[in-house]
């Protein structure tokens, strides 16, 4: 699997996600055509609802509201994105062998690692993809989502890492087919809630690129 030390970190600040999309399938067809090499974006959304190929609209989405719902390609159930919240979309080309269950892991490991930056003790969970806190008795908290998508060997999306993001949006939907209840973000894990920016630095500061 691979190194983040090898990627080329990129801030795309704060952008729509129709036009994030068009430049992530962009971005995708350069790393195809070895035009740029293994990237990582960095960037918010304004507020907006994503449907991953397994979601189910009448079962994943309880009230909407005025927030936009977009049918995606990579994997995954429902998920809402907002500002507060640090996405990160990878443009990634698969070495022979490797397989995209051992990269959604490295995913998750990444973000586990970042967080143990902030002081915060994150896990996996051994039934549902992301990054997880575990609350003891009871029971665990979702503080990060990943969903991916390959085509011909090159991944697109990756993670949205809740920081400050009002967590209220997620009662929109069943995030990931479970209750709201189960978000967390690290505002409410740390004394001193982080700024995003301050966790993006230290994201783009373990690239080597």
């Amino acid at each position: 699997m691979p190194d983040i030390a090898d990627f080329r970190v990129e801030d795309w600040g704060l952008i729509e996600y129709p036009a994030c999309h068009e430049e992530q399938l962009a971005y995708r067809d350069k790393r195809l055509n070895n035009e740029i090499p293994d990237t990582l974006a960095l960037l918010e959304h304004p507020a907006v609802i994503t449907m991953g190929r397994r979601g189910d609209r009448d079962h994943s989405i309880i009230n909407p509201g005025p927030v936009p719902v977009v049918q995606t390609e990579r994997g995954g159930d429902v998920t809402y994105h907002g500002p507060g919240q640090l996405v990160g979309y990878f443009f990634y080309k698969f070495r022979e062998g490797e397989a995209v269950p051992d990269f959604v892991h490295w995913i998750e490991s990444l973000i586990i690692d970042l967080l143990s930056d902030f002081g915060i003790n994150a896990v996996r969970h051994e039934k549902h993809i992301g990054v997880w806190i575990d609350n003891g008795q009871s029971g665990l908290s979702k503080i990060c989502s990943v969903g991916i998508a390959v085509h011909h060997a090159v991944t697109m999306h990756g993670f949205a890492l809740n920081i400050n993001n009002d967590l209220r949006d997620f009662s929109r939907i069943n995030p990931c087919g479970l209750n709201s209840s189960i978000m967390t973000s690290m505002a409410m894990l740390c004394g001193n809630a982080p700024r995003l920016e301050d966790v993006k630095a230290a994201l783009m500061a373990k690239s080597a690129i």
